[in-house]
């Protein structure tokens, strides 16, 4: 799963976040634009809910990527991909 926020129409210039659903194997996963008013800043959020009983460990891998939409579109295809990037 992949979002960001670009600054231009070619989407060559911003950031974007991205995670394996395998996170949360058990839950959909979401995402959210936001933006804060009172800072003037535009935020991006992934998202998932599920229960944990307490004595569980999760793991929580997720990456940030600054550049063009397309690389990281295409880097977000490869998590968790045997071969690919972890």
């Amino acid at each position: 799963m992949a979002g960001g926020l670009y600054a231009d129409e070619a989407r060559q210039e911003g950031l974007a976040i991205a995670m394996p659903s395998s996170n949360f194997p058990n839950s959909k996963v979401g995402a959210g634009f936001n933006s804060d008013y009172m800072w003037r800043n535009n935020s991006f959020h992934l998202s998932s809910a599920e229960l944990l009983d307490g004595m569980t460990s999760k793991s929580f891998v997720w990456y940030v990527m600054v550049g063009s939409w397309d690389k990281a579109l295409q880097f977000s295809k490869k998590i968790g991909l045997k071969g690919g990037a972890k």
